[in-house]
């Protein structure tokens, strides 16, 4: 099977540390609610602006929250709960059901587990009302912690 071109941008490795950790920024702050419930589990609330830049061509006209935003969003709620940084190590299970747009205020519940020495296992799932959005489970590793 023929492997799919890598289709990186060819940034200095700089600029797009600056961009990733500006983009990070964003997501953290579109965090409007974190009620920990115990150690491991917390409950959350998510408003993504109309200016938030993850939708920007996603879609022109009819923005949509990028999927990757969304995992990024849980890794750093899941962060705080582990009091730690968090890298996606490997996407176990994602499942989105339902689009996120600007400005709509999204529930969710989120749960972390220790995995061995250095790893972290994380469950959440979002919702708008009844209606679920997207179900994950991640592992995920503190940044900087080699393989």
């Amino acid at each position: 099977m023929k492997e799919p071109p890598d289709i990186t941008l060819n940034f200095p490795q700089s600029q797009k540390r600056r961009q990733a950790a500006a983009l990070q920024n964003e997501i953290a702050a579109c965090l409007a609610e974190f009620a920990p419930e115990g150690e491991s589990a917390a409950r959350t609330a998510w408003i993504f602006p109309r200016g938030f830049t993850g939708f920007q061509g996603h879609f022109p006209g009819h923005p949509v929250c990028p999927g990757v935003c969304v995992i990024a969003a849980q890794l750093a709620a899941a962060g705080r709960l582990a009091n730690a940084a968090l890298e996606l190590v490997e996407i176990e299970n994602a499942k989105f059901m339902w689009p996120i747009f600007p400005e709509r205020k999204i529930d969710g519940q989120i749960k972390i587990a220790a995995v061995e020495k250095k790893f972290w296992r994380v469950w959440a799932e979002l919702k708008r009302g009844e209606r679920r959005i997207a179900k994950l489970q991640l592992l995920a590793r503190a940044e900087g912690d080699v393989l």
